[in-house]
């Protein structure tokens, strides 16, 4: 298909792929967020990320679900729901234990919070 000047995209853009939201977009919708609803998102962001770390250290290891729940003495439905973010509340020692079996130190970070800007 030839390019001609009554297309809606030139080839450059074409080849630039899929646009993305960027921009100012993002931080208007993030303006509509109650710090509630913000601090609620972080921690499922948060649980998100361990979760992938877990889920991938255990596939490095070749283990399976089930072997790490033999070895921390819980039914592999149990790991099935921590490895796919399905848990509402995960203890410490919890979060420890699976890092042992997934040979492997957990570090815990202590960061603070972005200024919440109100009004503006």
């Amino acid at each position: 298909m030839q390019h001609t000047q009554n297309s809606a995209i030139s080839p450059e853009e074409a080849a630039a792929g899929p646009t993305t939201i960027s921009g100012p977009v993002l931080p208007r919708l993030q303006k509509r967020r109650s710090p509630e609803q913000a601090a609620r998102i972080a921690t499922r962001r948060h649980l998100l990320e361990f979760v992938q770390m877990l889920e991938t250290r255990r596939a490095e290891l070749g283990l399976s679900r089930s072997a790490i729940a033999r070895q921390l003495g819980v039914t592999q439905p149990t790991i099935s729901r921590l490895f796919s973010g399905h848990v509402q509340n995960i203890e410490l020692k919890t979060m420890v234990r699976v890092a042992e079996v997934l040979d492997s130190d957990l570090k815990l970070v202590i960061t603070p919070r972005p200024a919440v800007r109100s009004g503006a």
